[in-house]
Formats: structure tokens, sequence, C-alpha cells
């Protein structure tokens, strides 16, 4: 992460939130506030439980996959990142593409198979990094409340999935239907069960008696709090395409929008380039991603019509898994800016 990225505000401010109080609630509470709402409105909107083709546009595509192009920002785009990691980001492309080409060449299946279990890893790490950067704003944090965080996190994203695999088929899949693996017994989230119960009880206490004590952490209680509320909602409360879909789509790619675009404009990208001029309209910043995400769709549903179908599956993959190999190096801490 970049020197730029923390805002100019009192020590105990900054460690407060991720960016800003406004930031924060805008990227992370108010997309799970709406998801959340989103949620009991399904049978009126989506009466087969199915996600409506408006609602796919609005949160699957101009979401979700527009997301995985806003990685280019902090990568393709910016000069100085092929200075430092040239290779890696011609590297990243090619490997993924013959990795997922492998895979598609010889089933299909197993290629969506491998390519879902990957995915909920990085929607998984993603809200690990957020906690994970909320507490680089706080070096002077203890190793119980840094250790507890990180276990509400992970307790509030594994035990449901693992719910689910316990209980397949469901009302909606990840990527297609029978891209999970079941067979899962259902007494193995019965026995987990307390332990979830319990981590996210601990939090909850942990944050309550530091509040109470003045040295409250709003931003990591706002990130581990939507993330279990949308979690637990879209896959343990309910059973539908329509509440999986905007309880975690949109708290997963709209926190991406806000934070690549706050980081990009405070690093300063060279004048005169593209990326400065991108940087200095959010509305041209955003659009580029939604033309390339309506692009990629556009490849998808061609892909199916032609004889090459493994090879165009691996190529019109690749934005995706390059994204996700890419955001678990991009924001790590570089030692010339701590």
């Amino acid at each position: 992460m970049t020197a730029a990225v923390a805002p100019e505000a009192p020590r105990s401010e900054a460690a407060a939130w991720l960016v800003s109080r406004r930031f924060d609630l805008l990227f992370f509470g108010l997309p799970a506030a709406l998801g959340l709402a989103l949620v009991p409105l399904g049978p009126v909107l989506a009466p087969s439980g199915q996600t409506p083709f408006p609602m796919w546009i609005a949160a699957v595509l101009a979401v979700d996959v527009a997301h995985v192009w806003a990685t280019l920002y902090r990568t393709y785009l910016d000069r100085r990142e092929w200075g430092r990691r040239g290779g890696l980001l011609l590297g990243v492309p090619l490997l993924t593409f013959l990795g997922a080409w492998g895979l598609a060449s010889q089933s299909l299946h197993l290629f969506w198979r491998v390519l879902a279990y990957v995915a909920v890893h990085h929607f998984v790490r993603q809200q690990d990094g957020w906690v994970k950067l909320l507490h680089r704003r706080d070096p002077e944090l203890g190793g119980l409340d840094r250790g507890l965080d990180r276990a509400a996190v992970y307790a509030s994203t594994l035990y449901p999935v693992i719910w689910w695999h316990a209980h397949l088929p469901r009302g909606f899949e990840w990527f297609l239907q029978g891209d999970f693996v079941a067979g899962l017994p259902p007494s193995v989230p019965s026995v987990l069960f307390p332990f979830y119960v319990a981590i996210l009880a601990a939090f909850g206490a942990r944050h309550a008696l530091r509040a109470g004590r003045g040295e409250g952490r709003p931003g990591v209680v706002l990130v581990v709090g939507t993330t279990a509320l949308c979690w637990g909602v879209g896959i343990l409360v309910t059973n539908t395409d329509w509440a999986f879909t905007v309880t975690n789509v949109l708290i997963h790619g709209v926190p991406y929008f806000g934070f690549v675009w706050v980081t990009t404009r405070r690093s300063e990208p060279p004048a005169g380039t593209l990326l400065a001029w991108l940087a200095a309209r959010a509305w041209a910043f955003y659009l580029l991603l939604l033309v390339l995400a309506g692009a990629e769709e556009l490849g998808w549903e061609l892909s199916s019509e032609t004889a090459w179908v493994a090879g165009a599956t691996a190529l019109l993959s690749v934005p995706q898994t390059t994204h996700y190999v890419l955001d678990g190096v991009i924001w790590r801490r570089r030692p010339a800016k701590p």
C-alpha cells in the first residue's frame, strides 16, 4: 500500500477508519444496507427467486464484472508499475491463460469448479484484506485485537460456505450448477456452529469494551459486521439467487471501486498520462470499466458458438484470474513507502 492512501487526519481518526468516516460509510456501509434492503423485496422483484435481467446488469455486470477490470488502474495503466513489476504483469495473464486452457480442455465442468473455489478464496481474502489494511492504520494495536478481528472475518465467511456445502443443492450457485463439491455431512457445520457464534460474540464484546473506553474502531466493526450480515443472510437465512446476488456482489465490488479510485488519485499519476486524466474524472474512471465489462460479457455470449470453446473460455477468464492473482500483490507494503 502506498503512503498516499493515508488521509491527512489526526492519529485517532486515522486509526478508526480505512480512508475516512464518510468514505467508509459510503463505500462499505451503503452497499451492504442496500443489499440487505433488497432481500425482502425478492418476492416482488424476483418472484421466481432468480435474479432478473435488469438487476443482473446492475449488480453482476456493472459491479462484479466491472470491478475486476479496476485492477488495471493499479497495474497495466500505471507506467510506474511496469518499472516495478513488468515481468509479473506480463507473466500472470499468460500463465493463467495456459492453466485455464489446460483445465477447460480436460473438462469445462472441472474448469468452472476450480474457478469457483479460487473465486471463493478471493472473496474471503478481500474481506480479510480490508481488516489488515485497517490494522495497518493503527500500528499500536495489540495481537489480541488483530487476531480476533481476523478470526471474525474468517468465521463470517467460511462458516456460511461450509454450511452451503453441507446443504447442496441450493437455490443458487457460485457460477454454475454443480460447481461446488457435494457430500459434506450436515454434522460438520453443526459442530462448527458454536465456534462461529462464539467468535462473533467475542468480537462484538471486545469492540464494545474498547468503544466504552473511547478506543473504538468503527471501521473494523463496519467491515466485519457487514460481512457477517451479508454472508449470513445471503447464504444461511435465504435460499434464492436474488438474495445471494444482492448481498454478495455489492459489498465485494463497490468498496473496491472506491478504494482503487482514491488510491489512484492519491498516488498522483504523472501529469499528461491517461491514468491521470481518468483519475481526475470519476465518471470516466467508472465508464471505462463498464465498457470493458460489457465487452467481456459479449465475448462470453459469443464463445458458446465457437468450435474452440476451451480456448475461448480460457481467454475470457484471463481478466478475472489475473485480477485474483494481482490483487494479492498490489496492496502489499513497499519498504520505501511504509
